[in-house]
């Protein structure tokens, strides 16, 4: 068999399952053994990222989308910060608060978390659930127009790689932990559930921006994976709106909001068409107080062709078409 051959089988059917579920193991086994839960999730998720990083390098998809040292470490600055140790000192606190909240509103007594079914079940009801709130919480991004400044950082990355996970604001960050640990611990979720649901959104979510050939087949009917949310990366809007799952791609499905044409493959042409926004971290913490900035530097820099007649590139367009549904 051909080394290409070879390759794209162990891309497509073999990498992106093994590292999943090895991650997912792996924290489950730290915690088994009395490692703190935040520690056995971030552990899990290093891990893995290393992985990823390293068969990134060996086999990338586009040969261009490979990530310059300062964009690279903008990203890794931002995977460090936002994503790492934001959500560690903010888990606990929210959980907490969470916790205390829950309690005070669900009568004593009450058992409503399917403690009895396996292990397995309870994580895929638990990804099922905590995807409601962060489907919904990720459309409203991109969907009204006042809140859309503060997700856009995360769509400037112009290039798809591992680190373009990272790229994204506290505010994003915060939201999506909230909504996704709120119904779990309302239903009295075990904090080793909760704890899954992190690793598996910390790994799928650097797989999805990988700079790989990945293709789910029909594993892209349950999953949200790179080939999905490649298109969510897309400067055509048709495209961009739409994949909104973080995890899943079933809610996707039940809105009518999912976008795999057969026999297509997302464009190359990734990130935004309306804005133009520095590779510094300090502005993409600013941009959602800089939006309209942005927007007149784009304008006046005069931006560059774009990918389809279709895409629209001033931020009123941007919005008359947002809200359309995506075929």
């Amino acid at each position: 068999m051909k080394e290409k051959t070879k390759r794209k089988i162990l891309l497509n059917w073999v990498f992106y399952p093994a590292v999943l579920m090895g991650a997912i193991v792996t924290s489950a086994v730290l915690h088994s053994v009395g490692v703190p839960s935040t520690l056995a999730v971030s552990g899990a998720i290093l891990g893995a990222a290393l992985i990823i990083l390293a068969m990134e390098r060996r086999a990338p998809h586009h040969e261009d989308w490979r990530p310059g040292p300062k964009v690279w470490g903008l990203d890794l600055v931002h995977s460090l910060v936002s994503n790492a140790a934001l959500p560690t000192v903010l888990s606990p606190l929210l959980i907490g608060l969470l916790h205390f909240g829950t309690t005070s509103t669900v009568p004593t007594g009450w058992d409503l978390w399917p403690s009895g079914i396996h292990f397995g079940w309870q994580l895929a009801g638990a990804l099922l659930i905590a995807e409601f709130g962060t489907y919904w919480s990720h459309r409203a991004y991109h969907e009204i127009r006042i809140i859309w400044p503060i997700h856009a950082v995360h769509h400037s990355v112009e290039h798809m790689h591992t680190l373009a996970a990272g790229r994204t604001h506290p505010i994003n960050v915060t939201t999506a932990l909230i909504v996704g640990t709120a119904p779990l611990l309302a239903l009295g979720a075990p904090v080793e559930i909760i704890g899954l649901v992190n690793v598996f959104t910390g790994v799928n979510g650097l797989l999805q921006h990988a700079n790989m050939d990945m293709r789910m087949g029909w594993l892209s009917w349950i999953l949200a994976g790179p080939d999905l949310h490649h298109y969510h990366h897309s400067q055509i809007l048709s495209e961009s709106n739409a994949n909104y799952g973080s995890n899943l791609i079933v809610w996707d499905i039940v809105f009518g909001t999912r976008h795999a044409p057969a026999g297509e493959r997302p464009s190359r042409a990734v990130g935004l068409n309306e804005a133009s926004l520095p590779e510094d971290f300090w502005h993409h913490l600013a941009l959602p107080f800089r939006y309209a900035e942005s927007t007149r530097r784009h304008r006046r820099s005069g931006p560059s062709e774009s990918p389809s007649t279709n895409v629209e590139d001033s931020v009123s367009e941007r919005w008359s078409s947002s809200m359309t549904p995506t075929p």
